[in-house]
């Protein structure tokens, strides 16, 4: 697939900004991209507080709200798993814009049902499968078309601002969900989310692209076995597949591993798993500016290993932390888990950012599908695991054991990989291969 992106002009050099964050901000393209993605990234946050409270409040029941977000995460796994083709093979530009606006136009409809007093279970459900199916497509897509943006000596930039849209959104988009819903009621409050998705796609619709057909040589059945043979033949990507599962098991178990430490300090429940879960969410942010100042091309795998075994060492210390019975206040752990959400961010992004500048553009859509859906499925199994292992262990225990073995296999899986003999280059220019961004 040729897809053309119009060139953004050279920034004039300022002593004010960074060369490289100068290039950034005058790409035109990406900064559409990214503001469409800020405000569906807080609409989303919005949209899952809004219809968690929705579900706990109608049904009071536990079990049925784990199983919408289990639905949803395996409808999430099950068509990334095949939607990567239609990424590579579609006009990419055009799927964002469709996913955005078919996903704004479902939660439109929740929204609606929600003010005629006509929305059910059922209903809900259905919305959380077509919204993720849309979600598998369209997080597919978004890495695949940033390298036709940026230059290559821009990515981790680019990648470290979409962790930045990311990190920032967990933050606000509860805190505003929260205050919409209290004030306004459930209803206004998932319209914000659907508003949210349409302008997304507005900001898109302006994005300068220009769609090449490549020959169809293949069905999408063609593709897709395309794409598979493609990530299980090259034992680099085998390994890099591995590091996928090691890092998303770490996000999965500390969706677990947080309130279950705000149960272990001292003060109040509510009060510790706020601040905890807001320390998270700076911790992340903070390493994302970091990331868009601070260049690591050429050093990603270094930084990503140091990522995941500092995750592992960081789960160490909380071990430690809770045995030492004369350290149980709040900010010890508070600072340890913003260190944790800092070198997770250090690592989502050195990975994505490496794959985008080796793979072929080509192939990009299904390898990113392919790693987004192991990374989900593994991500729900470490949740399960995780929480089953502290009930029946010490969750201190747990906790050491668990980063250790998850750091060993970070080390075995590079080692598959090859280290620095990855793959050829797809280029030995600096630029984007479509096109030279600025």
């Amino acid at each position: 697939m040729n897809d053309h992106i119009e060139k953004s002009p050279e920034p004039t050099p300022s002593s004010a900004v960074h060369p490289s964050l100068s290039r950034i901000f005058v790409n035109r393209n990406l900064s559409l991209l990214l503001a469409g993605q800020w405000i569906s990234q807080i609409g989303d946050k919005v949209y899952l507080l809004a219809l968690s409270y929705w579900v706990m409040e109608t049904t009071k029941s536990a079990a049925k709200m784990g199983l919408v977000l289990g639905i949803a995460m395996a409808s999430l796994v099950v068509c990334g798993l095949f939607c990567g083709s239609l990424a590579d093979r579609w006009n990419r530009k055009t799927i964002l814009i469709a996913t955005d606006a078919s996903r704004g136009l479902v939660v439109l409809g929740v929204g609606l049902a929600i003010q005629l007093h006509a929305l059910t279970f059922p209903l809900v459900v259905l919305s959380q499968i077509l919204v993720a199916a849309l979600s598998a497509l369209f997080n597919a897509t978004i890495p695949a078309i940033i390298p036709q943006m940026v230059a290559k000596r821009d990515l981790s930039r680019a990648n470290a601002m979409r962790s930045f849209i990311y990190s920032f959104s967990s933050i606000i988009g509860p805190v505003l969900g929260g205050l919409l819903a209290i004030r306004y009621g459930y209803g206004i409050t998932v319209y914000f989310n659907a508003w949210s998705f349409l302008v997304a796609a507005g900001c898109t619709a302006f994005i300068a692209y220009r769609h090449i057909p490549a020959e169809k040589k293949n069905t999408i059945a063609g593709k897709l076995r395309e794409g598979y043979a493609y990530v299980f033949s090259h034992r680099s990507l085998l390994g890099f597949l591995g590091i996928v599962v090691v890092l998303h098991a770490f996000v999965g178990s500390l969706q677990v591993a947080t309130p279950l430490l705000a149960g272990a300090l001292q003060g109040g429940y509510a009060k510790n798993l706020g601040l905890l879960q807001t320390s998270l969410g700076i911790g992340g942010v903070a390493m994302a500016v970091a990331l868009s100042i601070v260049n690591l091309r050429q050093r990603e795998l270094t930084a990503l290993l140091t990522g995941i075994l500092g995750v592992g060492l960081c789960y160490a210390l909380l071990s430690g932390l809770l045995k030492a019975n004369r350290v149980a206040a709040l900010w010890p752990h508070c600072l340890v888990l913003a260190l944790v959400s800092a070198l997770i961010i250090v690592a989502a992004t050195c990975y994505e950012t490496y794959l985008q500048a080796n793979i072929d553009n080509a192939m990009a859509g299904r390898v990113f599908s392919i790693m987004n859906a192991f990374g989900s499925s593994t991500m729900a199994l470490s949740m399960f695991g995780f929480g089953a292992l502290a009930e029946r262990f010490s969750f201190s225990a747990v906790l050491v054991t668990f980063g250790i073995f998850m750091s060993a296999l970070s080390i075995l899986f590079l080692v598959i990989s090859g280290g620095r003999r990855f793959m050829p280059r797809t280029s030995g220019s600096d630029t984007a291969p479509e096109a030279e961004a600025g």
